[in-house]
């Protein structure tokens, strides 16, 4: 009985695998025509897909990130930030948002991976981690990006955020610490 059960689950599979890469590619010219649009000087990052415009580059050297080493294995080491913000969707919908005087604190490996390209710097030492910036977001930063749904809830609906969305984000930074 055990292997008819399994012969018959096994039948009943789907072999739909979503394709990150295709999806992009219908995204791709959107993303571009609305970074085009919105930001006034807008620079593309070939290894993510993410427009962005630095609007202030805030402190320089007000936060060092670093990689953390035990034997062979290298980590990330992932502040807490503390910002305010603003998401949007390509149609100018704000699907969240943070404008208090104090910022609200979260832990950046919390955080979707496009947050994780904008903040982290493009190296760090000699080990490449793909940001967007050379030194990464500093205390007083302010960057605005557009990332497509891969960096961001990818083919998931996340509240009001419908599946498969390019995001438009505003951060400013108000603190970084360990």
């Amino acid at each position: 009985m055990l292997l008819s059960v399994l012969s018959f689950s096994a039948c009943n599979k789907t072999t739909d695998i979503f394709d990150y890469e295709d999806q992009y590619e219908l995204e791709k010219p959107l993303i571009e025509q609305h970074a085009l649009q919105n930001l006034s000087e807008p620079h593309f990052d070939e290894n993510s897909g993410i427009w962005y415009q630095i609007i202030d580059p805030g402190e320089s050297g007000s936060y060092e990130y670093r990689i953390e080493q035990s034997g062979e294995a290298k980590r990330l080491v992932y502040p807490k930030i503390t910002i305010n913000y603003e998401g949007r969707l390509l149609d100018g919908t704000i699907f969240d948002q943070n404008h208090h005087p104090d910022g609200i604190e979260f832990p950046l490996n919390g955080l979707i991976q496009a947050w994780h390209v904008a903040f982290f710097p493009v190296k760090i030492n000699e080990d490449q981690v793909n940001g967007l910036t050379e030194n990464g977001l500093q205390i007083g930063s302010k960057i605005r990006f557009i990332t497509p749904s891969m960096w961001g809830y990818g083919n998931q609906q996340q509240g009001n955020v419908p599946a498969n969305s390019p995001l438009d984000f505003t951060i400013t930074v108000l603190d970084i610490k360990e």
